[in-house]
């Protein structure tokens, strides 16, 4: 029986969070604006929540009277979709071209990725090439050896 009690509170613990997030939860103005750049004049090209220009003061009341008709936070963005077309988004769109915008940087990333082993892999070929022309080269000399021998044995005599 305590181990089951014990589960429960576990379970509630552990989703507590997840369910004070939960769908259900009202969409404040801070939701939307993230979404949104700001149109003003000035064209400074911030997201909505980040500017503090005239214009989008303006902006933040009129997302708060939508909100209060009750729209969704869909809804409002759509909204502003229809007036200023897809620029007014602070991200491009999951879908058609704008999927590119996605998708391109982490494909440019893997084929670098792919293009730097490639020149790796061919210069660690190049210096075993090279060294095992190198180890040919010294045992086609049989003279390096007796001079080695040579020059060990007067450095040992010098000390």
């Amino acid at each position: 029986m305590k181990r089951r009690k014990f589960i429960i509170v576990g379970f509630l613990v552990l989703w507590f969070p997840f369910l004070l997030t939960a769908g259900w939860a009202a969409t404040t103005v801070k939701d939307v604006e993230g979404h949104i750049m700001c149109m003003c004049k000035d064209k400074c090209g911030k997201v909505l929540a980040n500017c503090t220009c005239d214009t989008s003061h303006q902006y933040r009341m009129d997302i708060s009277l939508k909100l209060q008709e009750g729209l969704t936070k869909e809804q409002v963005i759509q909204t502003y979709i229809d007036r200023y077309g897809e620029k007014v988004l602070s991200a491009p769109t999951k879908k058609g071209f704008n999927l590119v915008a996605w998708i391109a940087p982490f494909f440019a990333i893997m084929v670098g990725g792919f293009g730097i082993r490639h020149v790796i892999l061919k210069w660690v070929s190049m210096r075993k090439e090279e060294k095992q022309s190198e180890g040919i080269q010294q045992k086609d000399h049989p003279k390096n050896e007796k001079y080695s021998h040579l020059l060990e044995k007067e450095l040992k005599e010098f000390d």
